[in-house]
């Protein structure tokens, strides 16, 4: 006997591994798309820029060495500064 898949089972599989892959890709967009929107919408609401102050801190590693704690204290010296200057929110962008 050989170990052969029948062909209506093989064609299931390779249906099911598309079905898969693809919904995997839509959940990643949804999700891409969600944070997008979360992160403008201060921009296109009508109350967007109307006080509201933020901090933008950005992290470069092509400039600075990289180390576990490195983020840590990012983090905790963007919200010292956020406390200190009485900013509403803080952007990190690592780059």
């Amino acid at each position: 006997m050989s170990a052969q898949i029948p062909t209506d089972l093989t064609g299931r599989l390779k249906r099911n591994h598309l079905v898969r892959t693809l919904g995997r890709r839509v959940k990643t967009a949804a999700a891409l798309l969600r944070w997008h929107f979360r992160a403008f919408s201060d921009l296109v609401a009508p109350d967007a820029l109307s006080g509201r102050r933020r901090l933008l801190v950005i992290y470069d590693f092509s400039s600075q060495p990289f180390s576990i704690g490195d983020i840590l204290v990012i983090q905790e010296a963007s919200l010292v500064l956020r406390q200190v200057a009485g900013v509403d929110r803080v952007d990190l962008a690592l780059v």
